[in-house]
């Protein structure tokens, strides 16, 4: 009876580990510690989540905040960092997955490509977390990035010359008869507006084969900075001690 017992429980266990579908659970060595630290702010992994779950509740969509992505940098290092030294950590999907949320609302290049990859990254690792479930059908039904362009120097404008009028010999004034209605001022023209100055066109970059769809914005352009006119030399300060006078001679006797 009891070898009958122990073969059945050898049956049943190399069936369970055996069977297709079954991922072997995590072990314990593959989980980073609570108490270790990464990177050079020397984050913990929950350091690492409460950075960019904070950041995920600030931002709005559409910013470009270079003190928002100094922060985050910092946390994406430490994230680095951990993968490198706990690469099967099971909570890294849940890092990758807040990171991805936040860097979506960054509208920068490298950040909107660091959320395309780590979405990527999330479905190859994690495939069977909900994580990797959630990304999977955000990827299906179409990802797109949104980032601006680096803004462009605006083009030179020529100044525009005002011909000056000509001087007509002024005619003695005629006398104005009795009761006459005074003649109605000639209304002064319109100044005209100058045109603003506007960047050159340039080439907008295009989806490709197999990546996200692209909405870029093109940002107005830098106007050129006027040169400050140079201060005048000081002028000499006469100085304000009385000339001196020659010693009178003493006299001799």
């Amino acid at each position: 009876m009891i070898r009958s017992w122990r073969a059945l429980c050898i049956i049943v266990v190399v069936f369970a580990t055996a069977s297709p579908g079954r991922t072997a659970p995590a072990k314990i060595s593959d989980s980073a510690p609570a108490d270790l630290y990464f990177g050079r702010m020397k984050l913990s992994y929950l350091g690492i989540n409460n950075t960019f779950t904070d950041a995920r509740k600030q931002v709005v969509a559409y910013t470009n905040d270079a003190g928002v992505m100094n922060k985050l940098s910092f946390a994406d290092e430490a994230l680095t960092d951990w993968a490198k030294r706990y690469p099967r950590d099971p909570q890294l999907a849940r890092s990758y997955f807040l990171a991805t949320e936040v860097y979506k609302k960054i509208w920068v290049k490298s950040y909107q490509d660091k959320a395309w990859d780590y979405m990527h990254l999330i479905i190859a690792k994690f495939p069977n977390s909900y994580f990797g479930k959630q990304v999977t059908k955000e990827l299906a039904i179409g990802y797109t990035e949104h980032y601006f362009l680096d803004p462009l120097p605006c083009p030179p404008v020529a100044p525009v010359e005002t011909p000056s009028p000509e001087a007509t010999p002024s005619a003695a004034p005629a006398k104005r008869a009795k009761n006459a209605p005074s003649p109605e001022p000639t209304p002064s023209p319109e100044p005209t507006a100058s045109p603003e100055p506007t960047a050159s066109p340039r080439p907008i970059p295009t989806q490709a084969p197999g990546g996200p769809k692209l909405d870029i914005r093109e940002l107005p352009c830098i106007p050129a900075a006027t040169p400050s006119p140079s201060p005048a030399p000081p002028s000499p300060i006469a100085s304000a001690m009385p000339a001196a006078t020659p010693a009178a001679s003493p006299a001799t006797h």
